[in-house]
């Protein structure tokens, strides 16, 4: 009997490496193991899957959030830009009506009737 790597009581007889039978190291076995394995960690296993699909979303969401600066879109979009340029004659036309104090008020009679009341 062995416990924690240590054998208790009587020493069982040890076969010879020809009479032992040889360990396949097949597909099968393997799989076996590494499934085990996955269901023994299974948390850690989804979490760090869960962690690298949030991480790929951030970095491809960084692309779109700063893009770099294209040259060639650049000057296409600066050539599609036109300079608006106010004629400064209208500007003093504008100031001088401001500064006027001109009145807006409609030149209406107030007490005419109103041709659409029934």
């Amino acid at each position: 009997m062995k416990l924690f790597g240590i054998t208790i009581g009587k020493k069982e007889e040890t076969k010879s490496k020809k009479d032992q039978p040889k360990q396949s190291l097949s597909l099968k076995h393997y799989g076996r193991s590494i499934a085990s394995n996955l269901l023994k960690y299974e948390i850690i296993v989804v979490a760090i899957i869960v962690g690298g699909i949030l991480g790929f979303t951030t970095l491809r969401m960084l692309n779109y959030t700063n893009p770099s600066a294209d040259a060639g879109r650049l000057s296409e979009n600066l050539t599609k830009l036109k300079r608006i340029t106010i004629d400064p004659t209208v500007i003093e036309k504008i100031k001088q009506l401001s500064d006027s104090q001109t009145s807006t008020s409609a030149n209406v009679d107030q007490n005419r009737s109103n041709p659409f009341s029934e």
